[in-house]
């Protein structure tokens, strides 16, 4: 019954007469949706119990998250608002904000408060959070304009205080396999044809906006308290409106974006990117891309860490301006996902050379981008394993071309910070039982040797010259 009333409420187009359905479903019950959303849990609660009000506080954040993207700011962010009122009563309305700030402090809550005691069913939890999450940033994305707003209650995290973000969306105990690619993926073919031509390559990801407007000029939520601050400016109610059929962006199926809060991210930065604070022109990360920067460290879970990662092969043109920071991530983490499952280059790291590649490869960005990275020593030996990794599973018969055409557009934009696994290739080519390796190593040599690959001509090259001689 109550997923039959949410396919209702969202294929509702409300307010099209004096009083709709939409609004007489929210008036009636927009008390019970706030009482639930906001009840607390305690230590001395048995599992039924505590299963029984997670279920009533995730129906309730999904009626919050509907609601408010769906409904204009007038309906639910207003001094002039029934639904504003009949929450507030007996009390008279103030404000204006009385609902939004009691939903935002319930979610926010529900975000980063730690689960007191195990639910009889693990995925309850996982959902539970990110029910929250889903309607936090639904209020936000509908009610606010202001950076502060999205970096501090949608991205920010508190370690010391145990109020972590991306670790409760994400299920840290799945294993997310992909499998092995036996034909280039539809990214790869479009980043090869494009910069083959010469030709700048678009963003994969299709960009679905968000139409509602943005209409309130709200001061800043303190990103240091549990609640939002007072907002300097009610919507009377005033100005234009518009509200077409609310879309989430559409992104290829994927195991990741199986996840629900990847598209409510995707609108986030949709919403960032487009209606608040562009990337294009700057110098550092904004606030909320820093949060995301942090989660890439290595002490993360590898889960997380492929989450974010994905999140932004699902939006490369707003990370482009700093793509040097990401790629040295990106490569960190093929490292890391090789060791975890051992299965070669899969289709997720093909993707993330293929965004690589459309930061970098010398055509893909004009003059936004320099073709060359700048690397720390650090970085150059993260540069070198990964191409050695890629060498090492390059073999296969079935994806031999592909993964040649990746390496020698690899080896193109890292030449100078590049140490070639010379003893590989040295192997291959004096193999004397395997002619296919034989021809591998001639190809890749000649790649090597074409870009003219800084110290490539060391001694176990003098050793193999000395031998064909």
């Amino acid at each position: 019954m109550y997923c039959f009333c949410l396919s209702v409420l969202l294929f509702l187009t409300p307010f099209e007469v004096e009083l709709s359905a939409f609004e007489t479903f929210y008036l009636a019950t927009v008390k019970l949706i706030a009482e639930n959303a906001a009840k607390e849990f305690t230590g001395e609660m048995s599992s039924a119990v505590l299963d029984a009000l997670l279920t009533n506080k995730m129906k309730a954040f999904e009626l919050v998250r509907v609601l408010y993207s769906v409904a204009p700011v007038s309906f639910v962010h207003s001094q002039k608002s029934t639904l504003v009122s009949t929450f507030c009563a007996p009390q008279e309305v103030v404000t204006g904000k009385e609902l939004t700030m009691h939903l935002v402090k319930a979610a926010h809550t529900a975000k980063t408060v730690k689960w007191p005691l195990a639910p009889a069913k693990k995925e309850n939890k996982l959902m539970y959070y990110q029910t929250a999450y889903n309607a936090l940033a639904e209020i936000v994305m509908r009610t606010q304009n202001k950076i502060e707003f999205y970096s501090g209650f949608l991205f920010e995290e508190h370690k010391a205080r145990g109020q972590l973000v991306f670790e409760r969306l994400v299920d840290l105990d799945h294993t997310w396999i992909y499998p092995v690619q036996l034909d280039a993926p539809s990214s790869f073919v479009r980043t090869n044809r494009c910069l083959s031509q010469g030709q700048a390559v678009s963003d994969p990801s299709n960009h679905v906006l968000i139409h509602s407007s943005l209409s309130v000029d709200a001061s800043m939520f303190s990103a240091f308290s549990q609640l939002p601050g007072m907002l300097e400016e009610v919507y009377d109610g005033s100005q234009q409106l518009t509200l077409d059929k609310y879309e989430l962006p559409e992104m290829p199926a994927d195991l990741i974006n199986q996840n629900m809060c990847m598209p409510t991210l995707l609108a986030v930065i949709d919403r960032i990117e487009y209606y608040i604070m562009s990337t294009s022109k700057m110098e550092e990360p904004p606030l909320w891309m820093v949060q995301l920067l942090k989660k890439m460290s290595v002490d993360t879970h590898i889960n997380v860490r492929l989450f974010v990662a994905k999140l932004v092969c699902n939006r490369p043109g707003v990370f482009s301006p700093f793509a040097n920071t990401w790629t040295k991530h990106f490569l960190r983490l093929v490292l890391d996902y090789a060791r975890f499952c051992g299965n070669g280059i899969n289709l997720f790291m093909v993707e993330m050379f293929s965004v690589i590649l459309s930061w970098f490869y010398p055509g893909s960005q004009g003059d936004i981008l320099s073709t060359a990275v700048d690397p720390t020593y650090s970085d150059r030996a993260v540069f070198s394993e990964v191409f050695e990794f890629l060498l090492k599973n390059s073999h296969e018969e079935k994806t031999t071309n592909n993964n040649l055409l990746l390496l020698r557009m690899l080896v193109e934009i890292w030449k100078d910070h590049l140490d070639v696994p010379t003893q590989l290739l040295y192997d291959w080519l004096t193999e004397s039982n395997s002619p296919r390796m034989n021809l591998l190593g001639v190809q890749v040599t000649g790649m090597v040797l074409v870009n003219e690959v800084s110290g490539f001509l060391d001694r176990y090259m003098i050793q193999l010259l000395s031998h064909c001689s």
